[in-house]
């Protein structure tokens, strides 16, 4: 259900200046390096700040919680943060998510016969069973997609208005 939400809605339609495009100066965004590798920011905002990011940021945030939860899934290294890469451009985590998508599928499947409550510890500081970690996915990836959601009609909004002239 919530990726369908996500491909139904936003997608399709997602562009490099939407996932580029700052809802706030001191948001959270992915920079391209000089090795043409793009990162993601991560710093915590100052106390009382709120939190704020891109589509970018999101998307790849999407991006490394799910290969996280899959390497846990899978009893797999559970990758660093710094080295799950955002793609570049709309294109490609286009093409990336779908990537983890068919492969949480394929995982899921495969996880059938698995015990449920086998012990996992991402991303927990203290193990939770198998079940629990599937589920909370699920709960991520909702919450990424409405968070995407709510980025993206702000920034189709405040790119369309930027580009009308005032008379």
């Amino acid at each position: 259900m919530g990726w369908s939400l996500a491909t139904d809605f936003y997608m399709a339609d997602l562009t490099d200046e939407i996932c580029q495009w700052m809802p706030h100066a001191s948001a959270m965004t992915v920079q391209r390096m000089e090795d043409a590798t793009w990162v993601a920011d991560w710093t915590d905002p100052p106390p009382g700040e709120p939190w704020h990011s891109s589509v970018g940021w999101v998307t790849w945030h999407l991006q490394w919680w799910l290969t996280s939860a899959l390497a846990e899934a899978r009893q797999e290294q559970i990758p660093e943060r710094t080295s799950v890469r955002w793609p570049g451009t709309a294109d490609g985590i286009r093409v990336e998510l779908e990537r983890l998508a068919a492969a949480w599928r394929t995982m899921l499947d495969e996880a059938a016969d698995a015990d449920p409550n086998r012990p996992t510890v991402f991303p927990w500081p203290t193990p939770r069973p198998l079940h629990r970690l599937v589920g909370w996915a699920n709960i991520e990836l909702m919450k990424n997609v409405a968070e995407i959601g709510i980025l993206f009609n702000l920034a189709q909004r405040a790119l369309r208005d930027a580009q009308t002239p005032t008379t």
